[in-house]
């Protein structure tokens, strides 16, 4: 079969318009198919952002509360030291037996007692690792009626929070004095660091001035 140039020429352009309209339809069914994904993937995060935009319209007021929390923080951590250390009993101490006239026996320092773990806010305003333990120590006192009061409002109204854990109380007949046993304690909280402050412990008594009791 013999086809003119004319046929072959019609059959071409015919085969060339079938081949553009299936590229045309291959390609937007193509486009389609990606417009859909991209349309879904953009409504699904549609809520997500949504919330980002709520967010960040309210970015000063989470500053604001970033402040106050901060400053609440630094309330709470002024109550409670970052460190108690055993000299630090001992000029507490030293410092009763001066302003009510105790007379401190003995001091012992207890091992430290672990309360729990939890997040604060820094300086930045980001979550850090704080720890709370307890430290306690007993003492030993003879003292009189009047002391005894005053010392243990003086414990108790110190500014760092001290708590009386025990008294124990008992009347000497031959001095009219009162031997105490006390056992206080302190909260402590740091985040694993602290500065060391030097403790000025006070000179106490030294000795008696009646050895013997032969004064009276």
């Amino acid at each position: 079969m013999t086809i003119s140039k004319r046929d072959i020429n019609i059959l071409l352009v015919f085969f060339g318009i079938v081949i553009l309209i299936a590229a045309y339809f291959l390609g937007y069914n193509h486009f389609a198919e990606e417009t859909r994904r991209i349309t879904a993937g953009t409504e699904a995060m549609q809520p997500t952002l949504a919330e980002l935009q709520r967010h960040q319209s309210q970015l000063g007021f989470y500053r604001q509360e970033v402040e106050a929390s901060k400053e609440t923080v630094a309330q709470v951590l002024a109550i409670y030291p970052e460190m108690v250390l055993p000299e630090t009993f001992v000029q507490f101490a030293v410092g009763i037996e001066a302003r009510q006239g105790a007379d401190i026996l003995s001091l012992t320092v207890n091992d430290p007692i672990s309360l729990d773990s939890f997040p604060l806010p820094d300086d930045d305003g980001y979550s850090a690792a704080y720890s709370a333990y307890l430290q306690s120590c007993t003492l030993t006192a003879n003292l009189g009626y009047g002391s005894l009061k005053n010392t243990l409002r003086e414990i108790l109204s110190h500014p760092q929070r001290i708590s009386v854990d025990d008294c124990t109380v008992t009347y000497n007949q031959e001095s009219g004095l009162l031997s105490a046993t006390l056992t206080i304690s302190q909260m402590v909280i740091n985040n694993g660091f602290y500065t060391y402050v030097p403790v000025d412990v006070p000179l106490g008594k030294i000795g008696t001035t009646n050895p013997f009791h032969t004064v009276k």
